[in-house]
C-alpha cells in the first residue's frame, strides 16, 4: 500500500546492502502477509492501531539487537574531526586516550551519527544487561568523553537532547 513500490520490494532492496532493523508497521492484518514479510527479511511486525510505547519498544529491542560488538579491531569510523581506527581514537590526528567503556560509548555513536540514543539505549548496548535505573554512569561518561574531546577541539561533538538522550552534533 505504499506508493511506488510495495513493502515486499522495499525489503528486498533493503537486504541486498544492509542488515538494518526494519519494523513493518501496516494496516494489513492476514497472518500470511506478517509471515511473507518476515520471511523476506523484516524483524518485526505491527499492526495499526499500534500503542506507540509498544513501538518504541519494539525498536529499542531491535536495535539493541543489532549493534554489534564495537571493539572490533578492524573498526574505522570518521566524524568530522573524530576518527576511530582499530580502537585507536584521533581528534584533529592526535591520539586520545579513552577507557574502553568511553571508547565503546563514542563507537556506539559515531555508527549511528543521527540516531538519538536514550540512557536505556546506551547502557544495554555497551554493558549488554538491562538498564535497571539512572545512577548518572551515562552522564559521568558522556562528560568524560566530551572533556577528552575539548583538549582538542573547541567543537562540541555530543549534544544532549533534554528528556531523551544524547546524539552527535
Amino acid at each position: 500500500m505504499l506508493p511506488i513500490l510495495n513493502g515486499d520490494s522495499v525489503i528486498k532492496q533493503l537486504r541486498t546492502y544492509t542488515d538494518i532493523p526494519v519494523i513493518v508497521v501496516s494496516a494489513k492484518t492476514m497472518v500470511q502477509s506478517k509471515i511473507d514479510l518476515l520471511r523476506l527479511g523484516a524483524d518485526d511486525y505491527m499492526t495499526k492501531p499500534f500503542n506507540l510505547f509498544e513501538l518504541l519498544a519494539r525498536i529499542e529491542a531491535n536495535l539493541k539487537r543489532s549493534v554489534t560488538a564495537p571493539m572490533k579491531a578492524d573498526i574505522h569510523l570518521k566524524y568530522k574531526d573524530i576518527k576511530i581506527e582499530n580502537c585507536n581514537a584521533y581528534i584533529k590526528g592526535a591520539i586520545v586516550q579513552f577507557t574502553s567503556t568511553e571508547l565503546s560509548i563514542l563507537i556506539l555513536l559515531l555508527q549511528y551519527p543521527q540516531k538519538i540514543f536514550s540512557k536505556q539505549n546506551i547502557y544495554e548496548s555497551i554493558w549488554q544487561e538491562e538498564y535497571a535505573y539512572d545512577n548518572d554512569t551515562i552522564n559521568t561518561h558522556i562528560s568524560n568523553i566530551r572533556k577528552k574531546i575539548k583538549k582538542h577541539t573547541d567543537t562540541d561533538y555530543i549534544e544532549t537532547v533534554w528528556g531523551i538522550g544524547y546524539k552527535l552534533k
